[in-house]
């Protein structure tokens, strides 16, 4: 899958709330194949330097910013398609992000902050949100399926680390998966870990969005079992994420349709959120999905009683 769009939004992100969404991979490309990702599979696992990539992301933010400025949104959020990280451009991007003058934010796997130069970047960001699933390697290599050596221990290690010298916000995203990391002995340790590690903002996650591994929400008394021992010594830091970004866009947007079909790619949405987002621009709900499942842009998916709008080029790969 190639992708020559790089920037879109705002979208209302549940950690963030109104951010510009920025994706600096042209393919999926990530060190992680996480059962519980709905982009499917990874088209690559490293990211070439491409100066003209570069230049074609600055010239779109330039573009998007210049039509729609910043009033709308309260950062920016470079999300790729992958692990950001791999990007060895994103230095150079970092810096021209900041010189628009709003926080910028990053999320990420958390595997390379075992690196000195990784996390000397990510010391850079106003905001870092850091994938934070387990300790096990076990968990991890059957779970994240990454294709490097990894050290769970080495990346908890840092990532106290990190805590102590970061003067940014911390946040971290726990993703809960049934038959995995939701054993009570496996969220006890995650809980003491994550209070040494003491971050701004806990987020616990569950998969409730089409996944190719089949990855399913924990059972039942997880997220109450974990999120009542976090707040006993994190209170007001802690929020369970139960729902997908909403695809809220600037009313002016030149092409609403081909920002949908952006949104839809670097994020699922449900058929009742869609049906909101062609409302706000005055087109007919659903003659324009049924356009759109027609032409071939998108497909809708059935996942846990519900429907999804995902586009065709990543619903393809779910199946």
């Amino acid at each position: 899958m190639i992708l020559n769009r790089f920037v879109g939004g705002p979208i209302n992100e549940p950690r963030l709330k109104k951010v510009y969404l920025i994706n600096n991979f042209e393919y999926t490309t990530c060190n992680y194949m996480c059962k519980y990702c709905f982009l499917g599979k990874i088209s690559r696992d490293s990211c070439p330097v491409y100066q003209s990539r570069l230049s074609r992301i600055e010239r779109q933010v330039e573009e998007y910013i210049g039509k729609y400025g910043l009033r709308s949104v309260k950062s920016i959020l470079i999300s790729p398609i992958g692990e950001p990280t791999l990007d060895p451009n994103l230095p150079t991007l970092l810096k021209y992000m900041k010189s628009y003058g709003v926080p910028v934010a990053i999320y990420t796997n958390g595997s390379r902050l075992v690196e000195d130069r990784i996390f000397k970047l990510l010391k850079q960001f106003d905001i870092v949100t850091v994938k934070f699933d387990t300790l096990r390697i076990d968990v991890i290599e059957n779970l994240n399926k990454p294709n490097i050596k990894l050290d769970p221990e080495k990346i908890y290690y840092n990532l106290v680390k990190f805590r102590r010298e970061y003067r940014g916000k911390l946040y971290l995203d726990v993703m809960l998966v049934d038959g995995y990391n939701d054993y009570r002995e496996d969220l006890d340790e995650l809980i003491a870990a994550i209070k040494t590690i003491n971050p701004n903002k806990v987020f616990l996650n569950t998969p409730y969005y089409p996944n190719r591994g089949g990855a399913r929400p924990p059972r039942n008394g997880t997220i109450s079992y974990i999120y009542s021992r976090l707040t006993k010594f994190m209170p007001n830091r802690v929020e369970v994420i139960d729902y997908l970004p909403e695809p809220y866009s600037n009313k002016k947007i030149e092409d609403p349709i081909e920002e949908f079909i952006y949104l839809s790619t670097v994020n699922p949405m449900t058929v009742e959120d869609a049906y909101e987002y062609f409302k706000m621009f005055g087109l007919d709900p659903e003659e324009t999905l049924e356009e759109l499942i027609r032409l071939g842009d998108v497909e809708i998916v059935k996942w846990l009683d519900r429907e999804y709008v995902i586009a065709n080029v990543i619903a393809r790969r779910l199946t």
